[in-house]
């Protein structure tokens, strides 16, 4: 089953939902990863590990993975001179 949401396309298979952004699949964790990450950094607050394990519930390998995947994709960037998310 395919919907589309305000722009974006969500598959929904096997309970898992995978939305499309640049024309990439994006896994719902990957998803919740952006979104958290995303909404820490406008307060100028990035958020640690442990406040992604606390969020999310996954552990800090999975967390990892899923963010190399954003940075993989060009949808997350970090500024090493800023210290802070670039966001596509």
């Amino acid at each position: 089953m395919t919907l589309q949401v305000e722009g974006f396309f969500i598959n929904i298979y096997n309970r898992t939902y995978i939305l499309f952004i640049g024309g990439y699949a994006v896994t719902d964790l990957e998803r919740k990863l952006y979104r958290i990450i995303y909404n820490m950094s406008r307060f100028r607050r990035n958020p640690s590990m442990d406040d992604l394990k606390r969020k999310t519930g996954k552990n800090e390998l999975v967390i990892r993975k899923a963010v190399k995947n954003l940075i993989t994709r060009k949808e997350l960037e970090w500024d090493k001179e800023k210290k802070e998310w670039r966001f596509k």
